[in-house]
């Protein structure tokens, strides 16, 4: 979006171009969200969102100092992987061990009252497990 404000990605004004920034991530993650909650908006959000990404990746795409070869880039990638997994396993036992502790009662209060959101929660962990060996 600040794109769309600022004509291109170098502004010669920084003050200007943050002032965007902030204004962009004020309207992204606070007021479009507080319109929906409040039903503000009454279209469905994820044809919204969907729109949304459309404009974005058309935009991206005109824009020339962007480079689309930036999105898809992996090399180095797999360090970054697997901190990302090692900060979700220990946030994840956190959890665990903080729900099992505080709140026991509901301690896996889920597959057992939702046997089959379980079961597609294994299912799926087994492909992962399964792709992961090939």
């Amino acid at each position: 979006m600040v794109f769309l404000f600022s004509g291109s990605r170098d502004s010669t004004n920084p003050l200007h171009f943050k002032t965007l920034r902030w204004l962009e991530f004020f309207l992204l993650f606070t007021a479009i969200p507080l319109l929906y909650f409040f039903g503000i908006i009454s279209i469905p959000a994820i044809p919204s969102l969907l729109i949304f990404f459309a404009f974005c990746t058309i935009l991206l795409w005109k824009d020339s100092s962007f480079n689309l070869n930036d999105l898809f880039v992996w090399r180095d990638s797999l360090h970054n992987v697997r901190k990302i997994l090692l900060r979700y396993l220990v946030i994840s036992i956190l959890t665990t061990a903080g729900v099992f502790l505080f709140l026991p009662e509901q301690f896996l209060s889920l597959p057992l009252n939702q046997p089959q959101f379980g079961a597609c929660c294994f299912c799926y962990i087994q492909s992962c497990l399964h792709f992961r060996k090939k």
